[in-house]
């Protein structure tokens, strides 16, 4: 399981028992969890062949795939989007759920988002992709 805690943000797809500028959970299973990471640096050549690198930062990433049940959870990940849609932090806690945290809870941001909600077949089973931005 995971756990992503966000606080809501009225962008015209609030839940309908949801409140703007209220957090909250949703707990999910995770199918997919990569890990990746882009280094930021400037590589400068002199014409004698001699390098030099500016180093800026390391940024992380994870690339999710949440599989879930029910279409209220597909909605919570809806107003998810649109609350961060604008560049607002939540929590992840990569091995926990709300009622039971793990050790490991990252603060982090949505980047290159779209929501790609998958049904699988006739049922009400739906598979939703992310890339979240740690730090």
């Amino acid at each position: 399981m995971a756990s992503i805690t966000y606080t809501a943000v009225d962008r015209g797809y609030l839940v309908s028992s949801h409140v703007a500028g209220t957090d909250y959970d949703i707990d999910f299973e995770v199918s997919r969890r990569n890990q990746s990471f882009k280094t930021m640096n400037t590589l400068s050549r002199s014409y004698s062949g001699a390098a030099e690198v500016l180093y800026n930062r390391i940024d992380e990433f994870y690339d999710i795939t949440a599989t879930f049940l029910d279409v209220a959870t597909h909605d919570k990940f809806v107003e998810l989007f649109s609350s961060a849609a604008a560049g607002e932090s939540f929590s992840y806690d990569l091995t926990g759920t709300a009622a039971s945290p793990g050790s490991t809870i990252v603060t982090c941001t949505l980047e290159n988002y779209s929501l790609g909600a998958e049904r699988i077949g006739v049922t009400d089973v739906f598979n939703i992709s992310m890339k979240l931005r740690i730090g």
